[in-house]
């Protein structure tokens, strides 16, 4: 029996068949120096005191990057296959409502969207401020007539939408979403860290849909100029399911959305028998993820 072995590098877009996984005293030479000293005490324990406070109140009150990107990102699903989306608002958006946004997406999987409608796995905030799961159609189609918009030369689709009344979204600002002017200025380079708010092999971290938050690495250089690496590698895995999710460099206080991702990269073997073929696929662990200039400009393509 002759067997031949074959190897090659492949990319598989993560996709995913729909569904869900569920004090002392101190003594002093004079009583006024004593009661000076102790006044003044006083006085400074009340000053840290009130800047503690107010840090407290600060910290409560400041906005999590990290969980801002949560916020703004959401499951997208439909009778073949799920992704995950996000959400963006720009001045235009604002100006109309403060309910429309832009919604962002793979283009392969609305693309491989045989029906007029998908459904966006909404969550809603409850007055004990628990979140449920809402399923909301959207229209993605008019007839022959798309209802989103892809960029001519990579794999993101957006379209305006209005969010439910109800719905629970944050969605980034436009200005989040990096040019390759803010990636010289956040100093993004190879090594940097990410997070990536997805939604891998159908998993959705709770029953109020929120998705799951994964970490990884830059894995290419250079970054720049954005032309010449349209495209970028991040040393992270990604599943089913992950098509469309945010990548995102988070600081103390604020974000940047470098990319989008589209799909992971795995080794391809395969053995000839003499009457049978086989297949084996490895992942890389290496997630392709196209640079958020382009999300920009397909935005920027929408009618207004």
């Amino acid at each position: 029996m002759s067997v031949a072995l074959q190897s090659r590098h492949s990319q598989w877009h993560a996709g995913e068949s729909p569904g869900r996984r569920r004090a002392g005293s101190t003594r002093s030479a004079g009583n006024e120096t004593a009661t000076g000293v102790q006044k003044m005490n006083c006085y400074g324990l009340l000053v840290n005191a009130a800047i503690t406070l107010a840090a407290v109140a600060s910290s409560a009150l400041a906005s999590d990057p990290i969980e801002d990107a949560l916020a703004a990102t959401f499951r997208i699903t439909n009778r073949q296959s799920a992704a995950t989306c996000f959400f963006v608002s720009s001045a235009v958006e604002r100006s109309v409502s403060d309910r429309s946004a832009i919604l962002v997406t793979a283009a392969h999987f609305l693309e491989q969207t045989s029906d007029s409608e998908c459904q966006v796995v909404y969550r809603v905030e409850n007055a004990d401020k628990t979140f449920s799961r809402k399923e909301v159609s959207v229209s993605i189609r008019n007839g022959d007539a798309l209802l989103w918009k892809k960029h001519p030369e990579t794999d993101i689709a957006a379209m305006r939408v209005v969010l439910p009344d109800n719905a629970a979204v944050k969605p980034f600002d436009i200005s989040q979403l990096a040019t390759e002017s803010s990636l010289q200025e956040w100093k993004i380079r190879v090594g940097q860290q990410v997070s990536i708010p997805c939604f891998p092999a159908k998993l959705e971290a709770n029953e109020a849909g929120w998705p799951i938050l994964r970490r990884g690495f830059v894995a290419s250089h250079p970054l720049a100029p954005v032309r010449s690496a349209r495209t970028i590698l991040i040393d992270a895995s990604t599943f089913g399911g992950d098509s469309g999710a945010p990548v995102v460099v988070a600081s103390e206080d604020k974000s940047l959305v470098i990319g989008l991702a589209l799909g992971m990269l795995r080794q391809t073997d395969s053995a000839s028998l003499s009457f049978e073929q086989l297949t084996f696929h490895t992942p890389l662990g290496l997630a392709i993820v196209v640079q958020a200039t382009f999300i920009r400009e397909t935005i920027e393509s929408l009618p207004k």
